[in-house]
C-alpha cells in the first residue's frame, strides 16, 4: 500500500482568518485519495498550534516514538483539546 504525503499547507498571511485552511486541506486530501492513496501523513512543527488543531480535526494523530516526543506533546496539551493528546498522561 502506498501512503500519500501532505508536504506543505500554507496560506499567505493576508488570507489567514478567512476560513480557507479547511477547504484547502479537504481538497488536498481528496486529491490524495483520487491518486489512489488510502492513507496519508504529514509533518509539522510543534509550534504550529492552529495547524496541529486543524490536522487533529481531520483525523491525523501524532506518531510518538520516543519519550522526548511524548514530553513535547505533553507540553502542547494545554493548547490542544484532543483525546490523542489528553491521554498522554
Amino acid at each position: 500500500m502506498t501512503v500519500g504525503r501532505v508536504h506543505w499547507v500554507f496560506l499567505l498571511p493576508e488570507y489567514h482568518g478567512r476560513g480557507l485552511a479547511k477547504p484547502l486541506l479537504t481538497e488536498t486530501l481528496n486529491l490524495i485519495g483520487r491518486l489512489g492513496h488510502p492513507r496519508c501523513y504529514l509533518v509539522t512543527q510543534l509550534t504550529r498550534i492552529p495547524a496541529i488543531n486543524l490536522y487533529l480535526k481531520f483525523g491525523f494523530v501524532p506518531e510518538i516514538r520516543t519519550a522526548e516526543d511524548k514530553d513535547n506533546w505533553k507540553l502542547l496539551s494545554p493548547h490542544i483539546s484532543h483525546p490523542a493528546i489528553r491521554d498522554l498522561g
